[in-house]
């Protein structure tokens, strides 16, 4: 194939002139129509879809390692923030696994989500939670990294959101960033 003029190739074989889209940009495909969050919500809670930017995913169930986790730390911050009398600085409340609705296009189920008490006097309720919390937090794991690293994080950052992605522990229950203990011969 030879160059022919502008936006037409020439094939040499037989001389004939196909058109084609040389120097041009790509056609635009048509955009995916974007789901609502009020679609979402009209789907079983059991589903655990979530929706960011319009595009929706079903959350992947936890693994018992990953609910263990989640459940440990959403215990120990509900008791050391959510409440004064056991010694904390209490004044937040803390749920788990909340549908929070941040946009029209965008909800979202944090692992662990907190509400300031000074900035909402009542706690949140119903489904969704309308109020935008003060803090999140997402276990990560292998089915949902990218979704919990980049896409939630770039949703949350312009909402001034504090996100503290974590990982379930190693196999075998070794804390985090401790070597294994290696065998004596």
């Amino acid at each position: 194939m030879a160059n022919g003029a502008a936006g037409e190739l020439v094939d040499a074989g037989n001389g004939s002139r196909m058109k084609g889209r040389m120097g041009k940009k790509p056609a635009r495909k048509p955009r995916p129509r974007k789901v609502t969050s009020k679609e979402i919500l009209a789907e079983p809670e059991e589903r655990r879809l979530e929706v960011i930017a319009g595009v929706v995913e079903e959350k992947a169930a936890p693994s018992f390692d990953h609910s263990v986790v989640q459940n440990q730390l959403g215990g120990l911050i509900g008791q050391h923030f959510g409440s004064q009398r056991r010694g904390g600085p209490g004044g937040w409340w803390i749920g788990t696994e909340a549908d929070i609705e941040l946009g029209p296009h965008d909800l979202v189920r944090p692992d662990v989500a907190g509400w300031r008490r000074d900035r909402h006097a009542v706690r949140p309720r119903g489904r969704p939670v309308r109020q935008v919390p003060d803090w999140v937090c997402e276990l990560v794991s292998a089915s949902n990294r990218k979704r919990d690293t980049v896409e939630k994080v770039r949703l949350y950052h312009p909402r001034e959101l504090f996100d503290a992605p974590t990982t379930p522990p190693p196999p075998r229950g070794r804390p985090p960033g401790r070597p294994a203990r290696r065998s004596r011969r």
